[in-house]
């Protein structure tokens, strides 16, 4: 018996190794396939500097909305290369050791066949393969926070100063990339609370007090140094546009309406289709539930389990009550689909009677088409249009354009040019006013309404008659370039059928047009 169960604890390490290996493999297939979009050309942008000084003064810009670690980090990777790959060889690093330690910590938490079926959700979902690949801070911050939470359940389990020590350094490296892991550090806070006060630290309990108190030392200084500049800025205002699904407003809607409209919108996100979200979610609830009744005796302290796998999930629902950060269908929920996937992977293994085998063959049957439904169906999942080839093309095209043109942008489009036009200058944010920026690319003088994020057509006209005034040019000797999901393009074209659109398409999101009456 005692070689059977060796064998199984063996087959279920490769198993999870090759979901794993997978995962990898896809992820880097969209980063050397996919080009940047433009909040990972922020990244690159706030990176590449001349000294690491002038890096600090872009990260602590208020158009900056996070904190300064992985900037940095991006900094010295650019001393290796500036190409995609090279980029986001560092989110391919950290997204396949979060995989790992999240996999190590649900085992130790759940057992084999719950951690499996975790896994399969969070090694293929659409909303944790993007930000394993991606120029950003995502797959850091999640890295960080599997280790904290594998380093707190070890101290838990041997009374361990030195684990302890690995899972409260693994949190600050979180507080640094991403301000997302405040709710993590509250949620933990109540958990490792809680257990303190029923006796489950002894031997690090004033250990525990003092990384407590560096921790709040580090929003302490973030919060005097960038964090305090960002309330009520032009970034917050911007999250409370594009997000106000994400917030709740009050009357008509109810608290508990918002809730639950919500968690179910954060499941879809992290499976990518409607029906498998609301599968996940009730395997998440029944999860909880059961682990809630206490009768499991193959889990430790399953009641503890059930509070650390709730809090994180609640907490942001109710700062979204709050409206202090959006909990809804965006990246911005990625801290918490690791503990909805660890729930909803207890559920199946329920279901499966903790059958490893039996987890194995689901995840088997459903991972493949799931995939292929979930991610053409996902948005945060690039298309054709996206490809590195197609943003090659244009920017041959740019480059043919006579030197010294002015090519007016939106800001997502000045990002892209930045990278894919400008890769080799500097382009600091820090100094500029609002209003326009200009920026020298190649012998191009590339001009942007830096805080206009994607102009529509009636946004566009004035400013470009505004532009043309400015610089006294006719309307035939500047170009557009326009990136966005709502190509201007075509809008301009349905909303002023008078004005010549001379338009030259890279894809269905990539155009370059000049105008005329």
């Amino acid at each position: 018996m005692t070689g059977f169960k060796a064998k199984a604890q063996r087959a279920d390490v490769w198993l999870a190794a090759g979901m794993i290996a997978v995962s990898l493999a896809i992820r880097a297939h969209y980063a050397v396939t996919y080009q940047l979009n433009p909040d990972e050309g922020f990244h690159f942008l706030f990176a590449h500097q001349p000294t690491l000084w002038d890096v600090r003064l872009e990260t602590v810009h208020p158009i900056h909305a996070y904190p300064p670690l992985y900037v940095f980090l991006l900094h010295f990777v650019l001393l290796f290369g500036n190409s995609e790959l090279a980029l986001r060889l560092p989110a391919l690093l950290f997204g396949t050791v979060f995989l790992g330690m999240a996999y190590l910590w649900m085992r130790r938490l759940l057992g084999a066949a719950a951690a499996l079926g975790a896994l399969a959700v969070l090694a293929f979902s659409p909303a944790m393969v993007s930000p394993g690949y991606e120029v950003r801070n995502y797959a850091l911050l999640l890295a960080s926070v599997a280790v904290t939470l594998y380093g707190l359940e070890r101290a838990f389990a041997e009374k361990s100063g030195r684990w302890m020590a690995v899972a409260m350094g693994s949190l600050y490296v979180a507080i640094l990339t991403n301000y997302s892991a405040a709710w993590i550090c509250a949620a933990l806070g109540v958990y490792v609370g809680a257990r303190a006060l029923r006796g489950h630290l002894e031997g690090l309990k004033r250990q525990w007090m003092w990384y407590q108190a560096g921790a709040l030392g580090i929003y302490a200084w973030l919060w005097a140094t960038h964090l305090g500049s960002l309330m009520g800025s032009g970034t917050e205002a911007a999250l409370h546009g594009f997000l106000k699904e994400s917030y709740y407003w009050g009357y008509p809607d109810s608290p508990a309406a918002f809730a639950a409209r919500q968690s179910v919108a954060v499941s879809e996100y992290l499976y990518g289709l409607r029906w498998a979200g609301m599968a996940g979610a009730l395997l998440y609830v029944a999860g909880l539930a059961w682990l809630a009744s206490g009768r499991d005796k193959t889990v430790r302290q399953p009641r503890w389990v059930c509070l650390l796998l709730g809090l994180p999930p609640m907490l942001g629902c109710l700062v979204g009550l709050m409206k202090l950060y959006p909990y809804g269908a965006s990246r911005h929920a990625a801290i918490f689909l690791p503990f909805l996937a660890a729930g909803a992977g207890y559920g199946l293994s329920l279901i499966a009677g903790k059958r490893l085998w039996v987890v194995a063959a689901v995840a088997a049957a459903l991972v493949p088409p799931w995939i292929v439904l979930a991610y053409r169906n996902a948005w945060y999942i690039p298309g054709e249009d996206e490809t590195i080839a197609k943003m090659e093309s244009a920017m041959a095209y740019v480059r043919s354009l006579p030197k010294g043109s002015a090519i007016f942008a939106d800001h997502a489009s000045l990002i892209e040019l930045g990278y894919y036009l400008g890769r080799d200058a500097y382009s600091p944010y820090h100094g500029r006013g609002p209003g326009y920026v200009e920026f020298q690319y190649e012998g191009y003088r590339v001009v942007s309404m830096a805080t206009a994020w994607e102009m529509d057509a009636k946004e566009f006209v004035p400013a470009f008659h505004e532009l043309l005034r400015r610089y006294r040019l006719r309307p035939e000797e500047m170009w557009v370039f326009d990136y966005g999901i709502d190509n201007l393009a075509r809008q301009l074209a349905v909303a002023y059928p008078s004005i010549q659109v001379k338009t030259h398409w890279f894809g269905r999101r990539t155009s370059v047009f000049q105008l005329s009456n």
